[in-house]
């Protein structure tokens, strides 16, 4: 059990978009991370392919008490809201 082991926990969300790979792909290194460049991209908390109450859950569940939310500034779009 890992209740109360856990006092902070850091935030970041992302976006996983689709990649076709073949057989091919995964025997050549430089050909697999040619495809998968660009795949993933970072996003606001919550608006990317994360399960963020989940996540949050669990870190509550082991005793969180802070969470630490990272925002990547150089989105575009993107505004602080206090």
């Amino acid at each position: 059990m890992i209740a109360k082991r856990v006092s902070l926990l850091h935030l970041k969300d992302y976006r996983i978009g689709r990649i076709d790979l073949t057989e091919e792909d995964f025997k050549d290194r430089t050909r697999f991370n040619r495809k998968f460049q660009n795949i993933v991209q970072f996003a606001e908390l919550g608006q990317g392919s994360l399960d963020i109450k989940t996540i949050v859950e669990a870190g509550l569940k082991s005793g969180a008490r802070y969470f630490l939310i990272e925002r990547t500034t150089h989105m575009p779009g993107t505004h602080l809201i206090v």
